[in-house]
């Protein structure tokens, strides 16, 4: 939670985080590929998403491009199904998450339990 009193005009435009994700099992899939993000523009202005990428410990890389965008102060759901990339969920591995915006690049991550 950000909490700046009396100094809101120094709030940054664009600042997002990772509220929180989840990871199942998509319509014919018999592995975990579809990826839910939930993010919160805690920002100023409205954040565009461009590409969210997501990457395993061996490197395999799922790229897209979208275009997405989410007002402040909202709480917005992108989901990535990342089965056209051959690229499962394995339980107990951690994953890189990038999301490019229009403005900024942020990075988190995930694992999956």
């Amino acid at each position: 939670m950000l909490c700046v009193l009396g100094q809101t005009d120094r709030l940054p435009g664009e600042m997002m985080t990772l509220d929180h994700y989840s990871i199942r099992t998509g319509p014919n899939q018999q592995v975990p590929t579809l990826l839910s993000l939930w993010f919160d523009n805690i920002g100023r202005s409205t954040v565009t998403l461009e590409s969210p990428s997501v990457q395993n410990s061996t490197g395999a890389t799922y790229y897209t491009m979208i275009s997405y965008s989410i007002a402040p102060p909202t709480i917005a759901n992108v989901t990535v199904d990342t089965s056209s990339a051959s690229l499962d969920f394995v339980g107990g591995e951690s994953y890189s998450v990038s999301v490019a915006t229009t403005r900024y690049n942020y990075g988190f991550t995930i694992s999956y339990a």
